[in-house]
């Protein structure tokens, strides 16, 4: 839970000519209370807020990054990592490699090192709202200028 990845992830961004707003408020846990706080209503907030997961499949991490009002399905992770094992990384190595706490995580798994896979249907946002890099500072931007900055690997895998 680092102000060193939220500084990670503006100067990325404006390197990429990429304009975001953000803000600090009370942490948060869930993703309604994010939701909240963003004063945006929770169907909202749930819809364009953007849930980074760190998952592991045969000792490599990845990031997959679905709305925050739908569930995984490994069962499609496991297809398009064509791998028989994949499960979500434990808190201490998600902070290890992202120097995040578990819910802090932003989709910006490129600064990481990490693939990044996104699921369509975060895509027909016209904005998304992330943690970033802290649970007490959220950033909003155009979903398209997300997409360009971090390029991720388009792929179903929400449910």
């Amino acid at each position: 839970m680092s102000e060193n990845v939220f500084q990670e992830i503006k100067e990325f961004l404006d390197e990429k000519n990429v304009d975001y707003n953000f803000f600090r408020h009370e942490p948060v846990r869930t993703s309604k209370e994010a939701a909240e706080v963003r004063d945006l209503s929770v169907e909202e907030g749930l819809k364009r807020g953007a849930k980074a997961m760190v998952l592991r499949s045969e000792g490599e991490y990845y990031q997959f990054v679905l709305p925050a009002n739908r569930k995984i399905n490994f069962d499609s992770v496991r297809d398009i990592l064509d791998t028989n094992s994949v499960s979500l990384a434990d808190p201490e190595k998600v902070l290890e490699i992202t120097d995040c706490k578990v819910g802090g995580v932003p989709p910006f798994g490129n600064l990481f090192e990490m693939p990044v896979y996104v699921d369509p249907s975060l895509l027909e946002n016209d904005k998304i709202d992330f943690n970033a890099g802290m649970r007490t500072v959220s950033m909003e931007l155009d979903v398209d200028e997300w997409k360009r900055a971090v390029e991720p690997k388009i792929a179903y895998f929400s449910k």
